[in-house]
């Protein structure tokens, strides 16, 4: 007997998710353009400009055969009361085909984005550079902190 009030109350739990998940939204899980401030959380993403296909950053940094660079000038503002953790990792650019890049490491650049955090009231800029398949279009970079418990999740729509 003691099973079937555990499945009844997991059933339950169940439809309780579902129904929240059914809400809509969450504020903290937002899209906008670029060129254009999105707020998710306390964060504010703006992402001014694209260039795509970049030129490298200097003679000695070329992408692999096949490959081309994507460049994104980025700025992160804290609009909350506490220091917000940005990193380079937590940025993706997702192409055409579906596929998900990382920030190119390594990168040479007068100003490239370090793992730092951002105060109140403060914000950073810095350009990111993405290696991705030269056949694809960017069509989407996502600014998502990988931060336990947290669902910030701010997606740039680029086309």
């Amino acid at each position: 007997m003691r099973g079937f009030a555990f499945i009844r109350i997991a059933a339950a739990a169940s439809l309780a998710l579902v129904a929240l998940a059914a809400c809509g939204p969450r504020p903290d899980q937002v899209a906008g353009l670029l060129g254009q401030p999105i707020q998710g959380g306390d964060y504010q993403l703006t992402v001014p400009s694209m260039n795509n296909p970049a030129d490298p950053p200097d003679r000695f940094t070329n992408p692999t055969p096949g490959n081309r660079f994507v460049q994104f000038d980025v700025t992160v503002a804290n609009r909350g009361g506490l220091h917000l953790p940005i990193a380079p990792g937590y940025f993706r650019l997702v192409d055409s085909g579906g596929l998900e890049y990382a920030p190119a490491p390594n990168i040479p650049s007068d100003d490239p984005l370090r793992q730092t955090s951002v105060a109140p009231g403060e914000d950073t800029t810095a350009v990111l550079y993405f290696e991705m398949a030269a056949n694809q279009q960017p069509v989407q970079l996502e600014f998502v902190p990988a931060v336990f418990g947290w669902t910030t999740r701010i997606v740039v729509q680029l086309g």
